[in-house]
């Protein structure tokens, strides 16, 4: 005696074939114009980061991720997630020894866009610290400036 099975629910439609998911919320994947140059930047870094090993001291900040997990949030503000805190940092001092690092904070050129009062206070505090603290609108902008603190000579290709 066989009994045919039919499966409902789920991935079903109750005969037995398989239904798309119907996410109940859809998934915010929020990437701002500001991330999007830092992006660009990131790429720009990463393709010449072989033959300019000094480009490895050059990283991202994950600050100003946010997530919809607020569990998830809540776990990286706890292991030290900043807010403020700017985009990309270079670790490596100037070339000339005037600073000890670079940090960027990434904006768009749009008038409206400033920064914030935590990015503000970071970058003046990292700057008393003797850290140059730069506010950069386009992805070419922050490649000439990491090209002028490293004193290097970095293909940049920009308007």
């Amino acid at each position: 005696m066989s009994r045919k099975r039919i499966f409902t629910g789920g991935l079903f439609d109750g005969r037995g074939r398989p239904q798309p998911l119907k996410l109940s919320k859809p998934a915010a994947h929020i990437i701002t114009p500001e991330k999007k140059i830092q992006e660009a930047f990131i790429a720009w870094r990463d393709m010449f980061k072989r033959d300019f090993p000094i480009l490895h001291a050059v990283f991202a900040v994950p600050n100003g991720y946010w997530t919809e997990n607020k569990s998830y949030a809540a776990a990286m503000v706890r292991q030290g997630l900043t807010r403020g805190v700017q985009d990309v940092i270079c670790l490596a001092p100037s070339a000339d020894g005037t600073y000890h690092g670079l940090l960027i904070e990434f904006k768009t050129e749009d008038k409206r866009s400033v920064q914030s009062d935590d990015q503000i206070f970071f970058h003046e505090f990292f700057a008393g610290l003797g850290y140059r603290t730069e506010v950069c609108r386009s992805w070419w902008a922050a490649g000439a400036l990491v090209n002028e603190h490293l004193q290097i000579r970095v293909p940049v290709y920009g308007k």
